[in-house]
C-alpha cells in the first residue's frame, strides 16, 4: 500500500526522483540520494528498502498527497499493528546549536502514526529528529525520538533514562534543544552525553551556577531508525 502511494505521490507531483531526493534532503537535514528514492519505490526486499516515518512525512509534504495508514506487513518500518497512535513531529534536537526558537513553528508540525505506547495511553506524544553526534552511541543522526512531556504525565526524572532537554540563555532569547541521559548519584544530578565523538562528550550538572537555564521537558520512550 505504501509503495503504491509513493508511486502515485511522485506522479501527481510531476517531480523527478532526483528532485524528490533533493527536497527530502533539505527537509530532513541529511543526504537522500536519488537511488534511495528508487529503492523506496521497489519496497522492502531485494533491491529495495523500507520507508522511514520521517521520510514518509517529508514526501507527503513535498507532493501534497496524504499517505494511507499502513497496515501490517507494509513497508513503514515501525508499523507492526493495526492500532495506531498519532504523534506530532515538531522539531529536531542537536546539542551545541542555539536558535531563537525552541522548536519549529506549529504551522510546520507534521503528524505521523506509530504503534501505540501502552505505558502512556492518554498522553500527548511528540516526535523530534536527532541531529549531530552528541548521543550517537544510542541515537545515530537521523533517529526519530518519540517522547512525552514529563509535566503532563506527572513524572520526575529517572536515573538512567534519556530526556529531551531545553536550555535557554540571554534572558530566553536563545534556545538549545538536545537529548541527554539523566544520571543521579552521590555527586548530584547530571545530564550526560553518550557519544564516541570527543568534542561531543561531556556532562552538565544540574542546579549548578551558570548563565544557562536548563529544563528537562520530556522523557524519550521510543526511538525509530533505519537498521
Amino acid at each position: 500500500m505504501i509503495t503504491e502511494w509513493l508511486k502515485k505521490a511522485i506522479e501527481t507531483s510531476g517531480l523527478s526522483q532526483a528532485e524528490i531526493a533533493r527536497l527530502m534532503s533539505e527537509r530532513l537535514g541529511r543526504s537522500i540520494e536519488r537511488a534511495a528514492v528508487n529503492k523506496m519505490l521497489k519496497g522492502p526486499g531485494p533491491g529495495g528498502r523500507q520507508i522511514l516515518a520521517d521520510e514518509l512525512i517529508a514526501i507527503a509534504a513535498i507532493t501534497g498527497v496524504t499517505p494511507p495508514l499502513p497496515p501490517d506487513g507494509d513497508n513503514v518500518k515501525q508499523s507492526s499493528t493495526k492500532n495506531f497512535a498519532t504523534v506530532s513531529l515538531n522539531g529536531y534536537v542537536q546539542g551545541g546549536v542555539w536558535t531563537d526558537k525552541p522548536e519549529w513553528p506549529q504551522a510546520d508540525w507534521r503528524e505521523m502514526t506509530i504503534a501505540p505506547i501502552d505505558e502512556y495511553p492518554d498522553a500527548t506524544l511528540y516526535a523530534c529528529q536527532v541531529r549531530g553526534k552528541s548521543m550517537n552511541k544510542v541515537f545515530p543522526e537521523g533517529t526519530l525520538l518519540i517522547w512525552v512531556n514529563i509535566h503532563e504525565v506527572g513524572e520526575i526524572p529517572i536515573s538512567g533514562k534519556r530526556y529531551i532537554v531545553r536550555r535557554s540563555r540571554n534572558d530566553g532569547q536563545e534556545f538549545e534543544m538536545t537529548v541527554k541521559t539523566y544520571i543521579r548519584n552521590q555527586s548530584g544530578e547530571w545530564l550526560v552525553s553518550e557519544s564516541d565523538d570527543p568534542e561531543s562528550q561531556g556532562a552538565i550538572k544540574l542546579a549548578s551556577p551558570g548563565r544557562d537555564q536548563i529544563e528537562i521537558i520530556g522523557r524519550v520512550i521510543r526511538s525509530i531508525r533505519e537498521e
